[in-house]
């Protein structure tokens, strides 16, 4: 548990003083604990305990395909792993859709392997749902499991803490050292590494006056080295 507290400071007594709600004093139970000024994605969040950390890759532009890469999952631990990741968050419910008109629930479990990930059903909506299709709805859960459990993953495999918000950079440090760096569009890396991406349409013709320079500084050392391998001679 972490929490968002407003100290009343008196500088005269060398005291800071914290008025935790009643939810919140299991946080000092241990004895110690560590402070740390607030970050800036929580300057709107209210005092209390802090909700759990939302992923913003999560609907990063460029990263479906990474997501949807079944040799992610294995190299993440397998599809297993995604199995009881999903029965766990379903806490013994069937996850059917709201938009089901059948609320009637087997007492039984099992998972259903959709396009786009995995639920958690019963064994009568396993049943519908595997002669009928999965719904749009229940297809757009599954993704939604399906990458927070590969972000999940990623944030352990890198030993940060469970409310860890992952960067794009530490994403395309993990696919690189775990050779999966090609489900990653070249926009994606480009975007990491702090190159200037293109927004606009790449045309097949340009005209000369349409033509820039990223670096003239860097264009120039290419220049000079090729000239220096080659022994071209260069200009004074």
């Amino acid at each position: 548990m972490k929490a968002i507290l407003t100290p009343d400071i008196s500088p005269a007594m060398g005291l800071v003083i914290f008025n935790p709600s009643k939810e919140l004093l299991p946080l000092f139970q241990n004895g110690r604990v560590v402070i740390s000024p607030e970050l800036p994605h929580l300057k709107h969040v209210v005092s209390g305990p802090i909700p759990h950390a939302k992923q913003p890759l999560a609907i990063k532009r460029g990263l479906s395909s990474f997501f949807a890469a079944d040799e992610v999952i294995k190299k993440l631990g397998g599809v297993g792993m995604l199995v009881q990741h999903v029965k766990e968050l379903a806490q013994g419910q069937c996850q059917a859709t709201e938009e089901d008109d059948d609320k009637f629930h087997y007492h039984r479990f099992c998972e259903l392997h959709t396009e786009c990930g995995v639920v958690w059903l019963c064994h009568h909506h396993d049943n519908h749902y595997r002669n009928h299709g999965a719904t749009e709805a229940l297809n757009e859960l599954a993704q939604t499991q399906r990458i927070e459990w590969i972000i999940t993953r990623i944030i352990q495999a890198l030993g940060k803490d469970p409310d860890h918000i992952l960067s794009l950079q530490e994403l395309c440090w993990w696919a690189f050292t775990h050779g999966a760096a090609h489900f990653l569009s070249d926009y994606v890396m480009r975007e990491a590494a702090g190159a200037v991406t293109r927004t606009e349409a790449i045309k097949s013709e340009y005209k000369e006056s349409e033509t820039t320079v990223d670096s003239y500084d860097d264009n120039y050392s290419y220049l000079t080295d090729c000239c220096s391998k080659y022994a071209i001679h260069q200009p004074e």
